[in-house]
């Protein structure tokens, strides 16, 4: 059973990406072929051995003409080349007329050609392979005619016929591609490349022909530019200067930030992508998903960026963005899209005079707003909103019926965002088009880029994004199917884990037998409800782990050794904390999948909090030579109500992972901003940041994976720190905030979200005082059935002179306090599972007993049961409050101080 929920997730994860694809292998050598018979190696390495180079014949066309060094290119070029590489032999290219190619094959002057199409009557006289793949034939056509006068494989160098128009024939003709040899002599070397496609190969050269295809497009535009426009990009591809661009973040379809790909996609990208083919310029975007629109017009305006995706689409808007255009030149259009009113689906479709009777949301400053009031010049019931995301919220929850957009906007949020809740109700007789908008300087660039969107399909860019239907949600939700076999290999795993420290506990062949039999039927039944496995686990991992924190705590106390065994006691302390964190992970991580964490909202303070992980933290730093700050400048002390626990688990997850990932001498910080405060709200921005080794884009991808779905099972993709990532991304989530991550090669990496937390007076969160309390008028009764832990809360108090009883189980318990004076115990420390009587029923018990103080004595469970269930089961049973093992005393202090504050003996 363990074996099978091992391999389970396994199971399970056969046949995700990157299964089963058939990616023809690419080899170096002949030799390595499979299927090359021994003879034909033999005869090629004989060929090698007394020939300086073979020669190759091809037509001037578009797989083959002169660059402007006067050198062959193009698709020919790059297959002798890799040919040379693949036999070892230099194959040596030279361009022919037809017949002189067919007279040269036949006279021995040149050995293989690629130009003769497969026929019955060519296969008698030349030795050919089977088919490379298969390209298209061109139609050609005098400016002044209808009818093709001709016809060619390829496209036969057009730019230097002006009067010649080119294209495919309707419907498509394609025409297969051969490998051909001239004599027998070279016949081992077709079949060796028939051997290669015999291994899936073909794919390799087609796409091969299309990078040698795309050359010589280029190749056909740049020649067609004037002097001083080649010059440019002459210019650029040999300096390898790229051009930096803007790229919009939320104007899908023309850019938009994808957050599931961690790309900008849309339809300026693409066109983008196409006028680096044509021209070989090279286009990189500078901005990030950070800068507004205000921000990203002032680099444009400087020049630190040369492009952005679009400038406003309209003429008649306001000073502000007119005299912002001054600043800028556009390209011709590429996009034009309609405005419209958008609405929820659920409202009928109106007449433009119904329009004065309903409530429209209208974007601030945009020219849909100017279009609208044009429009509807009178209308006495609109509402004005920042940004379209803040419009389409009042839209969903219906604060207003109509929203003043366009076409794109509506794709924006049914498609890109897979939010389709809404349709164009009414769609106005008013267009408006999408250009790229340059620096006033780039008037050559701009030259170059027209004439370049004039060579494009435009409309088949633009139908490609605005007809994609994104599935992003999709994938989320099949990710997530995946925790469900993660869960069970944990489960596997921590079942053989007790199996074995089971078997280890016990000496008797009988007894262990009856044992294993009995915590074989335990771990069957446990399987089947997962939340009581993982509380049990929880309790037997707590227990010992108890007696390790306490017993160190006492040792650091009472030692008079050296300081390196202080220093030893130390890293007990540490590695028991993160072993108790790990522990919080895990228990997360069983509920991860179908419910948010239960947060235990307290007042406390964020710089208080702050210098509690500095000080668990600066240890671990000191270990590495790691130099660590943390910083709270500006973070007021006021109490803020929230978990306090959990957000240390998340500083700790991601500062362990940071220590990590840092190599020694690096450095780490924790910093705390505050984003904005209000008389009962304080937003706060976190920073966790350092300069180790970073991570490249596989990496990046992988991380937002992780933090995307909150999936703690993809732990192993990203080593340890895996299952924290996730972690934290889940808790900081029910927290109200998001994790974003930004990181390069060698230059760190920054995680880093925000909060808003209710605030609260001072005085309400005083950190405890470092002074012993005196509780020495005080008696209360340790239930416990452990003498170790006994034995840890009583050293852990005599500084403060309490008296403490103590009773092995709940069945002592009861009678102790049933046989004490009125008022003798001032407080009850309650264990959970004990032998003979649990707490819960001996708090019932004692509650039920029929004198007046038992009602009011506070009952506080100190157990290792410590989930949500376990807390709820323990208050209801008469329990007055809960204390989680491994106990911290500081704990213990302020609930003695808070219990028996106001009480007397």
């Amino acid at each position: 059973m363990a074996l099978f929920l091992l391999l389970l997730p396994f199971i399970l994860f056969s046949g995700c990406n990157g299964m089963g694809e058939n990616v023809p292998p690419r080899y170096s050598d002949f030799r390595e072929v499979p299927g090359v018979e021994k003879r034909d190696i033999e005869a090629i390495e004989r060929i090698i051995a007394k020939r300086e180079y073979l020669g190759c014949g091809a037509l001037l066309n578009s797989e083959t003409f002169y660059t402007e060094e006067g050198e062959p290119g193009g698709f020919s070029r790059n297959f002798c080349d890799w040919l040379s590489g693949f036999f070892g032999i230099p194959f040596v290219l030279s361009v022919y007329e037809r017949d002189s190619l067919i007279e040269a094959m036949a006279a021995g002057e040149i050995d293989f050609s690629g130009e003769f199409t497969p026929t019955e009557e060519r296969a008698k006289r030349y030795f050919m392979s089977n088919e490379l793949f298969r390209r298209p034939v061109c139609a050609f056509t005098p400016k002044d005619a209808q009818d093709p006068v001709d016809e060619s494989i390829t496209e036969a160098a057009p730019a230097d016929h002006d009067d010649i128009i080119s294209g495919d024939f309707s419907p498509l003709i394609f025409s297969p591609v051969s490998f051909s040899a001239g004599n027998r002599e070279m016949a081992p070397f077709v079949r060796v490349i028939n051997a290669c496609l015999a291994t899936g190969s073909s794919a390799f050269f087609m796409e091969m022909y299309k990078e040698g295809i795309t050359e010589y497009q280029r190749h056909v535009f740049v020649k067609s530019l004037e002097p001083e426009e080649q010059r440019f990009i002459g210019r650029r591809v040999r300096e390898e200067k790229s051009i930096p661009v803007i790229l919009e973040n939320e104007n899908y379809p023309v850019s938009a930030y994808n957050s599931q790909s961690r790309s900008w996609e849309g339809i300026a990208v693409e066109i983008l992508r196409q006028i680096e083919e044509k021209t070989g310029l090279r286009f990189e975007r500078i901005n990030s998903r950070k800068e507004d629109e205000d921000t990203q017009f002032s680099l444009l305006e400087k020049g630190t960026a040369v492009l952005r995706t679009s400038l406003d689409g309209q003429e008649h808007i306001d000073m502000t963005h007119t005299e912002r255009r001054k600043a800028f030149i556009s390209t011709d259009p590429y996009l034009s899209d309609r405005y419209m009113l958008i609405s929820k689906k659920s409202l009928e479709y109106l007449l433009p005079a119904e329009v004065f009777h309903v409530r429209a949301g209208l974007v601030t400053d945009s020219d849909a707003a100017f279009v609208f009031q044009k429009w509807f010049p009178s209308h006495d019931k609109i509402k004005f909103y920042s940004s379209y995301g803040r419009a389409f919220d009042a839209l969903d929850r219906g604060a207003i019926d109509l929203l003043m957009g366009t076409g794109n906007k509506l794709l924006l949020v049914n498609n890109f965002l897979e939010r389709s809740l809404y349709t164009s109700n009414i769609i106005l007789d008013s267009t408006y088009t999408v250009s790229f908008g340059l620096n006033h300087n780039e008037i050559i660039l701009r030259s170059i880029i027209n004439k370049a969107l004039g060579d494009i399909d435009l409309d088949a860019a633009g139908e490609h994004w605005k007809s994609r239907v994104f599935d992003d949600r999709g994938r989320s939700a099949r990710r997530q199917a995946g925790i469900f076999g993660w869960m069970l290999f944990l489960l596997g795993l921590f079942s053989i884990i007790i199996l074995a420290l089971f078997i280890r506990s016990h000496s008797m062949k009988k007894k262990l037998e009856i044992q294993v039999r009995d915590r074989t039927a335990q771990l069957e039944t446990t399987v089947k409800s997962r939340g009581e496995f993982f509380s049990r686990m929880s309790h037997e991992i707590r227990i010992p782990l108890n007696a390790i924190v306490g017993m160190t705590q006492i040792a650091k106390k009472t030692t008079a050794s050296s300081p390196r065994t202080l220093r030893y006691l130390d890293e007990i302390v540490i590695a028991s904390t993160r072993m108790l964190a790990l522990l919080n992970n895990i228990l997360d991580v069983s509920k991860a999948d179908n419910s948010k964490p239960t947060l235990h909202w307290e007042l406390f303070s964020l710089p208080g909090t702050v210098r509690e992980v500095e000080n668990m933290m600066a240890h671990r730093c000191r270990e590495k030579e790691i130099h660590f700050t943390c910083s709270t400048e500006g973070i007021p002390e006021t109490a803020v109500l929230g978990d306090k626990m959990r957000l240390k688990q998340v500083f700790i997850n991601l500062l362990e992972n940071a220590v990590k990932f840092t190599s020694r001498g690096g450095r780490i910080g924790l910093y705390l901003e505050s984003r904005s405060e209000t008389e009962t709200v304080l937003t706060v921005g976190f920073w966790v940041r350092d300069n180790g080794i970073g991570m490249n884009s596989v990496q990046m991808a992988r991380t937002a994976e992780v933090l995307s779905s909150s999936d703690a099972g993809l732990a192993d993709r990203l080593g340890s720190g895996g299952m924290g990532l996730a972690i934290s991304q889940y808790l900081v989530n029910a927290m109200g905030g998001n994790i974003t991550v930004e990181s390069e090669v060698n230059g760190g990496t920054t995680f880093n979200f925000v909060i808003s937390f209710e605030k609260a007076a001072v005085s309400e969160t005083r950190e405890p005082s470092l002074e012993t309390p005196d509780f020495s008028e005080k008696r209360i009764l340790l239930v416990e059935d452990l003498e170790i832990n006994r034995e840890i809360l009583r050293e852990s108090l005599a500084e403060t002179g309490i008296k403490i009883d103590e009773a092995e189980d709940g069945v002592i318990a009861v009678e102790k306090i049933a046989a004490s004076p009125q008022d003798y115990y001032n407080l009850v420390f309650m264990d959970i599972q004990m032998p003979n009587m649990d707490g819960y029923e001996a708090t019932r018990r004692i509650r039920k007993l029929e004198r007046e103080d038992v009602k009011r004595i506070p009952v506080i469970a100190m157990t290792a049961n410590t989930l949500k269930e376990d807390i709820e089961k323990a208050i209801m049973s008469g329990m007055n409050g809960h204390i989680a093992k491994p106990v911290d005393m500081e704990i213990v202090i302020r609930t003695l101080k808070k219990e028996l504050a106001d009480r007397k003996r």
